[in-house]
């Protein structure tokens, strides 16, 4: 109950104090809340993750011991939908809630049998929401799994990191452009800078390295 009333308050600003000296049992403690934490690191990762939280397919993280079972019709796994499209609506940054609306997207067609076709076994077996539901046989529940990974959560995935280094590569673009064009003074200066820009454009577009600080010297 401790620790669970700690989390629940964790995001209140007042509990943080970036000067404050911990000691040994405040140490513990710390260490006790970390382990409840995971790190992911990489667009591709991270996009992943959260589109398999949002299938419902993630590993629960107070039963990490345990296999998620998939459940595609059950309104109480679906809810993680409507808290992802909340923080989607807080968050901050393009690039952010480019990757939520990956997870968004994934979580709706992992559930869709129009876009997953091994679901339509599973209708039959009920929502798994109440005692009237079956559990369906295991076969059938994984092939249902496999299909909306490979139908619904790495075209996602695909798809994020895609747009994300086509976003990076615009920024990467936009930095270059007004960072070499602010030197020229003159109209003639500013159509010669332009011309000569227009190949490491190209490579930027392309993925290739450019080294934007030799450019401008």
């Amino acid at each position: 109950p401790i620790l669970r009333d700690q989390l629940s308050r964790f995001d209140s600003a007042m509990l943080i104090d970036g000067n404050i000296t911990l000691d040994r049992e405040d140490d513990i403690t710390v260490q006790e809340i970390s382990s409840h934490f995971n790190c992911t690191s990489g667009v591709e990762n991270i996009c992943r993750h959260l589109c398999t939280v949002a299938a419902g397919m993630a590993t629960r993280p107070n039963r990490r011991e345990r296999h998620a079972p998939f459940r595609p019709f059950s309104s109480r796994d679906a809810h993680i939908l409507l808290q992802l499209k909340r923080t989607r609506e807080v968050s901050l940054g393009s690039h952010v809630q480019m990757i939520f609306d990956a997870a968004l997207s994934a979580g709706k067609n992992a559930r869709n049998v129009g876009k997953v076709s091994q679901l339509k076994a599973l209708q039959q077996y009920g929502s798994g929401n109440n005692k009237y539901s079956i559990d369906p046989p295991v076969e059938l529940t994984k092939a249902a799994a496999d299909g909306a990974r490979k139908l619904a959560i790495e075209p996602a995935v695909r798809d994020c990191v895609e747009s994300f280094t086509a976003r990076s590569r615009s920024d990467m673009i936009v930095t270059l452009r007004s960072s070499v064009e602010d030197l020229a003074e003159t109209p003639k200066e500013k159509k010669w800078l332009k011309e000569e820009l227009h190949k490491p454009t190209l490579e930027i577009r392309q993925g290739k390295e450019v080294d934007v600080t030799s450019i401008r010297e």
